[in-house]
């Protein structure tokens, strides 16, 4: 037997619950700002991690094809005390960095990661 406060119907052959009851619209303040979130899909599961403005502009500049040394200076320009280290590890544990080289214009004596390709 059904609940009364929800309904089930198939959407494209899959069951899909939706409430009887809508909740009231409520305005948007577009000037209040909005967060930041990084969206990944490591093994087809939606992982969702908010994250903050240096973290978002590091995360803008990679997608962007920035090297890495840029991309950390941008960052550090917004938060003296942004950490590369951790961002670098919330990139890698979501999964989503999809592909690390270096810049062919670097010395071979010297190997250093530059760029970084990730999931937009």
């Amino acid at each position: 037997m059904q609940s009364p406060d929800c309904c089930t119907r198939e959407v494209d052959g899959f069951p899909c619950k939706r409430a009887a009851t809508v909740s009231p619209v409520r305005a948007i303040d577009a000037s209040a700002g909005g967060e930041a979130v990084l969206i990944a899909r490591p093994r087809f599961d939606v992982a969702v991690s908010r994250i903050d403005t240096p973290t978002y502009a590091f995360v803008k500049a990679l997608a962007a094809s920035r090297p890495l040394e840029v991309a950390a200076e941008i960052a550090i320009e917004l938060d003296g005390g942004f950490s590369v280290e951790a961002a670098l590890q919330l990139l890698f544990m979501s999964g989503a960095i999809v592909d690390v080289w270096s810049s062919p214009a670097l010395s071979t004596a010297k190997p250093q990661l530059k760029r970084l390709s990730c999931a937009t």
